[in-house]
């Protein structure tokens, strides 16, 4: 599977594994309960992990820095985790309707993808890769955008497309999405 984006410094792609996975989790740790203050449960805690019961249903799309040096090279450092409304059902729903009303959304006939969980790294902001992450979010005529949820810490956005557009669903590769 080959990049979904890349720039020359940053690349942009689904994980390929669960280290990938774990780093990108432990990324979101730093930025939300770290720099955020939310609370993590004992198991989050322990292992320095931003984890929930939805992770195992979602797709999770890791920014990879190619230009640090030392140990950083190849480091996770921007995150984005997708969860698809067939695998939302299968994990009991969406993340976003634990602290939003979602009705009206998930009344409509457009499939949805709950794009969220996202953040980047304190040294990586305000550059060209937040740019990156925004090809994501709004990929012209692929997702429509029918309603975004004001942001929060973390901040959540369920962005709704068809199938008909090029929707993927959680388990379909990146290169799909852009």
């Amino acid at each position: 599977m080959g990049p979904c984006l890349h720039d020359g410094r940053y690349e942009l792609r689904q994980a390929r594994n669960q280290a990938q996975i774990a780093a990108a989790q432990a990324l979101r740790y730093r930025a939300f309960m770290e720099e955020g203050g939310a609370l993590a449960d004992e198991a989050g805690r322990s292992l320095r992990l931003d984890i929930d019961r939805f992770d195992a249903h979602c797709d999770h799309l890791i920014v990879i820095d190619h230009a640090a040096s030392g140990q950083d090279r190849g480091g996770v450092v921007g995150t984005y985790r997708l969860l698809g409304q067939d695998a939302a059902h299968s994990a009991g729903g969406f993340y976003s309707a634990l602290e939003f009303d979602l009705a009206c959304l998930l009344g409509s006939q457009g499939r949805l993808l709950e794009l969220g969980r996202s953040c980047v790294a304190p040294e990586h902001r305000g550059g060209h890769l937040l740019q990156l992450l925004r090809n994501v979010a709004e990929p012209g005529e692929r997702l429509a955008r029918r309603g975004a949820l004001p942001p929060s810490a973390p901040s959540v956005a369920l962005w709704a497309g068809r199938k008909a557009q090029g929707l993927p669903g959680p388990a379909t590769a990146p290169s799909a999405v852009c």
